[in-house]
């Protein structure tokens, strides 16, 4: 998961003024001279930042966050305009190419594509006293519990003669109301977090017990896994897999609904141009962007408000923009999705003939 020091939003930055610093500096490995390293892929990324204009001090302000984040994580994301460090984050894989650029829109898609991947998700590891849970959330902070329930008769004996079935019906009970108690406290931290689903792993009759005594919104969302994941660090690492086939399953029956919507020449558009000007009349409900930087850093144009976009400076003048910059594509389509309300996912390169022109979007609404 994520871990935050700034907590600035992507949607804030996007009705941020700029010029803005985008780093995503890589600072993974494992040998005794990574921090090394890590300093010199900084003082590169810096040069690189100080030759598009980036001023000293707000280099000067970035650069204790790079000399201490090995070993947090293994890509250190900063953020930052004229006004400072608006986020800096550290996540745990290494990013496919490093990014450092000074320029008017905020390049915010590498660190919306990780987010789209973190689903809010339950661990819970049960036996027959009660279980461990972990509540995980996307913006990284985590929530650990202990339920532990009536442990006396616990279990089974097998005394032999008329005692054995009113001693084995003792500890069924008690599992069963342990297992009771679980499943409420399962239930109110389903109400208040919300989750995508609840990694269970564990004792099986215990699972089971669980299963039984869980109301339906909680058994829905219950995915066991067992074998060797019978702690909940064991579970939490599996778990993260679930999230990730989870997330990545949301995209393509995201991408399906984009592909029916277009079939029926409905609530659906393809192509820079076509997409940038509904994301000018924010008329979009989802923005598809292949993730593909020959697709997504070509050439577009953007005015002082997000939504004043197009694939031509003529076309943002017309919007009522005086002095259109320009930034790439990929930039230009996400401030103005995000700051229209719109959600924005990252398509893997794989479905990329599902959305022409690496560009694509779900509407709100058609003209």
């Amino acid at each position: 998961m994520t871990s935050t020091q700034v907590r600035t939003t992507v949607a804030e930055l996007a009705h941020a003024d700029g010029p803005f610093v985008s780093l995503y500096l890589d600072t993974s490995g494992q040998s005794a001279d990574t921090a090394r390293q890590v300093e010199l892929r900084w003082r590169a990324a810096r040069r690189r930042l100080a030759d598009d204009g980036a001023p000293e001090d707000l280099l000067d302000q970035i650069e204790p966050l790079t000399t201490r984040s090995h070993p947090d994580g293994d890509t250190l994301v900063v953020l930052a305009d004229a006004t400072g460090v608006r986020v800096a984050r550290q996540l745990p894989d290494a990013p496919p190419r490093e990014v450092a650029r000074y320029g008017p829109v905020p390049h915010l898609l590498p660190l919306l594509r990780w987010d789209q991947r973190q689903l809010p998700v339950l661990v819970v590891a049960t036996d027959r006293t009660g279980a461990e849970l972990v509540a995980m959330r996307p913006d990284g902070d985590e929530i650990t519990e202990s339920v532990t329930g009536e442990t006396l008769h616990i279990t089974r004996s097998h005394p032999g003669g008329w005692s054995q079935r009113r001693f084995q019906q003792r500890a069924e009970d008690r599992w069963e109301a342990n297992a009771t108690l679980v499943a409420d406290r399962l239930a109110d931290l389903v109400d208040e977090l919300r989750p995508r689903v609840i990694v269970v792993t564990g004792d099986v009759r215990a699972v089971q017990f669980l299963r039984d005594k869980a109301p339906s919104r909680v058994a829905d969302l219950l995915h066991e896994v067992q074998g060797a994941y019978d702690t909940t660090d064991a579970a939490v690492e599996q778990a993260v897999e679930v999230v990730r086939r989870l997330a990545d399953a949301d995209v393509a029956e995201a991408v399906d609904a984009y592909q029916r919507e277009r079939g029926q020449a409905d609530r659906a558009t393809g192509g820079a141009s076509d997409t940038l000007a509904t994301l000018a009349r924010h008329q979009v409900a989802t923005l598809m962007l292949v993730d593909d930087p020959d697709l997504l850093e070509r050439p577009a144009y953007a005015g002082d408000r997000p939504d004043q976009v197009g694939t031509t400076s003529a076309e943002v003048n017309a919007l009522g923009a005086t002095d259109p910059v320009r930034a790439s594509l990929g930039d230009v389509a996400t401030r103005a999705a995000l700051a229209g309300g719109a959600q924005v996912l990252s398509v893997p390169a794989d479905l990329a003939d599902q959305v022409p022109d690496g560009i694509g979007a779900i509407l709100r609404y058609t003209t």
